[in-house]
């Protein structure tokens, strides 16, 4: 009993069939599902000794080095738990005052927890496989989520909630370019056009009000390139100006080339499930910032 248990060391943890073979001082923690010899004796230390298995029921406070895991064990009563001690590799679950699993292998149960820097900053990481997997925190009352925050679904940064834990609102989102801000109701975003070249708008809904407002050489009086529109990108399209500045024109529902809209200014017009905008003035790229409210 005294070799068995005395700086116990197990060859592996949770066997649920005795090791065919065993050689003198053989010791084992039996798994959660036994068989054989093994039956009913779940958790338990088994020691080959005198050519039979020997069988103690663990105390609390007990510990064991897994040899299969190079990470010690502590009984707390109810089963085993690492208490890390790691050398020859990392544990496969961690359980602060809490029992970890396969999905949540560290599991943390705490009024609080701090991640401290140690020397300088911290940098708290949450990393994907792909563009289309989720990297986020998710927020929630009694395992159901309300809010989540990161990356879900998509390389967009979003913000969304939910009253149920099953059916998702998005409330706000921000491209990975950082050109388009989305909110419900409401988008942002930055565009560049070149001269003699159109830019494409995707707005959010069919209709609403769209801002335009022109984001170059601050030294030239950007609202002439301005303006603010009432459109309908859908079936019946339709595009009324609400404010225009010197140098803005509404093309309404004309086929935007390039070249198709007089020179000097910037022109608009609406297309099936778009805005277009088009450079017929500078002699460079010129930079707009959009807002669509609907």
């Amino acid at each position: 009993m005294l070799d068995a248990l005395v700086h116990a060391s197990v060859e592996t943890m949770n066997a649920d069939t005795p090791p065919p073979g065993p050689a003198p001082g053989t010791r084992v923690i039996i798994g959660t599902s036994p068989n054989g010899i093994f039956s009913g004796k779940t958790g338990q230390l088994a020691a080959f000794q005198d050519a039979a298995w020997a069988f103690y029921t663990p105390q609390i406070g007990w510990v064991v080095w897994a040899q299969d895991a190079a990470a010690l064990y502590v009984f707390d009563g109810t089963g085993w738990t690492t208490t890390g001690g790691n050398t020859g590799g990392p544990p496969a679950t961690l359980g602060v005052n809490a029992t970890a699993d396969a999905i949540n292998r560290l599991t943390v149960a705490s009024q609080a927890s701090l991640f401290n820097h140690e020397g300088a900053g911290h940098r708290l990481k949450v990393n994907k496989a792909d563009e289309t997997d989720t990297a986020s925190v998710l927020f929630q009352n009694n395992f159901s989520g309300r809010a989540e925050l990161g990356l879900t679904g998509s390389d967009a940064f979003q913000l969304r909630t939910s009253a149920d834990g099953s059916n998702w609102t998005t409330q706000l989102s921000i491209s990975p370019d950082h050109k388009r801000l989305e909110a419900p109701g409401f988008i942002t975003g930055q565009f560049e056009v070149s001269p003699n070249e159109v830019a494409t708008i995707i707005p959010p809904r069919p209709s609403g009000f769209l801002f335009i407002v022109h984001g170059g050489d601050h030294n030239y009086p950007q609202i002439l390139h301005s303006g603010i529109f009432l459109f309908d990108v859908g079936p019946s399209r339709m595009l009324r100006s609400v404010y225009l500045g010197d140098q803005m024109r509404n093309k309404g529902t004309a086929l935007l080339t390039g070249t198709a809209g007089p020179s000097g200014g910037t022109n608009v017009a609406v297309q099936d499930g778009e805005i277009q905008v088009e450079l017929r003035a500078f002699s460079h790229r010129q930079p707009y910032t959009y807002a669509f409210v609907s």
